[in-house]
């Protein structure tokens, strides 16, 4: 058997090997007009591949991903559900390319979907898929109009666990709003939710799992000369619960936070912190960087800095 890709023929046997011809494998089915070809259907594969290696060297195992991972594998449909900053997204993007890798029978081709008309295009009942779905029925609300036109699509009648993987990432928060409407949606059901938070052990991240995600984080901005043992022992301790990622990634990118002080202030409480600096912006006579954040907060974290004026985006960006 063979895959087609682009004018490319790949034997299915090539994943018989290691797990190294499976990653040649994930490379080899992305078309090579894939990075330059405009819209986002036609190059979905290689759209999906950029996405799930987008900074894949700050992911750390947690106990949560372990039972994600086997969940996914007895199930093939879960739901990751945490808070904002808790890591749904790493961990589900380390999950669909475990799936890739690990499978030596099959190809299987990941697809991370953004819309109903891209699964109408893409998916296909006869082929392996691991399939990505980040907060489509809302990112920071549970949208009734875009859970609607999921819903009627019927992917029930596509599922099956030999040919599909499908990971659902949504927050917490709206969960809770979707559950009535998420009832009554076929592929929805408890025993597939996953709460990244409340599986870990004793609900909270091991000082294991904080030093490994810290380290991570440090060396993926070359902080290591910078950052002392000092430091790192006081976030060690520190009573941040779960957004500790998104606390190690914004301690990281600011230089003033690398004090031990400063440190333990933010990480016992990242809110009051991003308070402060919320009131320092809007204080700037130059509201352009206020402005850049409310825009990201309505466009759902995806600001398109065509929106602004040339003239404006050399302001957004600070001396680090």
């Amino acid at each position: 058997m063979t895959l087609t890709s682009g004018n490319m023929m790949i034997p299915i046997s090539m994943t018989m090997g290691d797990a190294e011809n499976s990653k040649m494998i994930l490379n080899m089915i992305v078309p090579e007009a894939a990075h330059e070809t405009g819209h986002r259907s036609d190059n979905i594969i290689g759209q999906t591949l950029r996405e799930l290696n987008f900074e894949e060297e700050l992911f750390a195992k947690t106990s949560s991903y372990n039972v994600a991972e086997e969940l996914l594998k007895d199930k093939g449909v879960i739901f990751l559900v945490g808070p904002p900053g808790s890591g749904k997204t790493l961990m589900a993007r380390k999950l669909a390319k475990s799936v890739c890798i690990s499978n030596r029978d099959n190809v299987w081709i990941p697809l991370c979907l953004k819309s109903p008309r891209e699964w109408r295009e893409h998916v296909r009942p006869d082929s392996h898929h691991v399939i990505l779905m980040e907060d489509i029925f809302g990112f920071n609300d549970f949208d009734k109009k875009a859970f609607s036109k999921w819903k009627i699509l019927n992917m029930e009648s596509m599922i099956d666990a030999k040919t599909k993987r499908i990971i659902f990432t949504l927050r917490m928060h709206v969960l809770r709003e979707a559950l009535p409407h998420l009832q009554k949606f076929p592929l929805f059901n408890w025993t597939q939710v996953v709460d990244i938070v409340q599986e870990l052990d004793d609900g909270k991240l091991s000082v294991r799992e904080k030093s490994a995600m810290l380290s991570k984080h440090i060396k993926h901005h070359n902080l290591n000369d910078k950052i002392g043992m000092d430091i790192v022992k006081a976030i060690l301790s520190s009573d941040t619960l779960s957004n500790f990622p998104c606390c190690c990634r914004c301690f990281c990118q600011d230089r003033h936070l690398h004090t031990v002080d400063n440190a333990v202030r933010f990480f016992n409480n990242p809110v009051e912190c991003f308070e402060k600096e919320i009131c320092l912006l809007y204080n700037e006579e130059n509201k352009t960087k206020f402005g850049a954040l409310l825009l990201t907060m309505v466009t759902n974290g995806m600001l398109d800095t065509n929106l602004l004026d040339d003239n404006k985006k050399s302001d957004l960006h600070d001396e680090k």
